[in-house]
């Protein structure tokens, strides 16, 4: 089966979206897990309107960034790269 840059770049980009997804959830995971072993008297407030938005922002900033290489890799021709720059 032939897959064409395009359909690479969806591809690179769904499994970006994924890593990012996962590593958000983690993460929240973990930072809500370790605030409620904190004690009491521990100044810490987490407010989740804050943590979904820092969340929402590392997801968006991560795929926007992997766009950039994968638009700079997209334009590499594999047969010229092999060819050592002569095509």
């Amino acid at each position: 089966m032939l897959h064409t840059n395009d359909t690479h770049s969806y591809i690179q980009i769904a499994q970006v979206l994924l890593l990012a997804t996962f590593g958000v959830l983690i993460g929240d995971a973990l930072t809500i897990g370790m605030a409620s072993l904190l004690p009491a008297a521990m100044p810490f407030h987490l407010d989740m309107k804050d943590m979904l938005l820092i969340s929402v922002a590392f997801i968006v900033i991560t795929v926007l960034a992997s766009l950039l290489s994968i638009r700079r890799f997209a334009k590499i021709d594999p047969i010229e790269i092999i060819n050592g720059g002569e095509a």
